[in-house]
């Protein structure tokens, strides 16, 4: 399943339906939740400017073109 969800289908649907402005704000609430405590890893576009602005660490990463 891991690798399933990680392609490129998947990921385009996903980003369409976090288009949806009502969709987004139970994503972005749950992705709020579950790092409330601490000691979570995640990944995404936002997470460090919208999920979690104030997080105590950041890391980008950029692709190497």
């Amino acid at each position: 399943m891991s690798q399933e969800i990680r392609t490129a289908d998947v990921r385009q649907a996903a980003s369409r339906l976090t288009t949806i402005a009502g969709v987004r704000q139970v994503l972005v609430a749950e992705q709020q939740k579950a790092g409330a405590g601490g000691g979570v890893v995640m990944e995404g576009r936002d997470i460090g400017t919208v999920v979690f602005p104030n997080a105590e660490l950041k890391i980008f990463l950029r692709r190497p073109r």
